[in-house]
């Protein structure tokens, strides 16, 4: 009974060794950026007077991959400061999804990538991995 309590062990610690060569990732963004303007789309009246606006956007990343899968969900919200009030009851679209996809590595040259995603024209990727 004692050797198939370590057999048992064994097996367990061999399946689960699998789940360790995963890795999870957990990063955060905070990106305010403040705004000075004096006339908009228009030059500006000599009366006109300067306005400033801050602008934030908050990110909260998290990654998960191993030999045969990758997933990436960013949740994000986008705020202008001033625009609301301190105290909200009920926030019901302040977080949006960002990217939410996918990719299932069937060999290691051939792999699929599906759901929600950023579109990179000119070839640079802002994925944070």
């Amino acid at each position: 009974m004692n050797k198939f309590k370590y057999i048992i062990l064994m097996v367990l610690g061999i399946s689960f060794s699998q789940f360790t060569r995963a890795q999870f990732t957990l990063s955060a963004e905070f990106r305010p950026r403040t705004e000075l303007s004096h006339g908009y789309k228009t030059l500006a009246e000599d009366n006109q007077d300067v306005s400033t606006i801050t602008a934030q956007r908050t990110r909260l990343n998290a990654g998960y991959s191993n030999t045969w899968i990758k997933t990436n969900l960013v949740l994000q919200d986008v705020r202008r400061w001033g625009n609301q009030k301190q105290l909200v009851g009920n926030e019901d679209y302040a977080v949006s999804i960002h990217q939410a996809w996918a990719q299932v590595f069937f060999t290691a040259d051939f792999s699929v990538k599906a759901g929600r995603q950023e579109v990179a024209y000119d070839g640079r990727s802002t994925h944070f991995w």
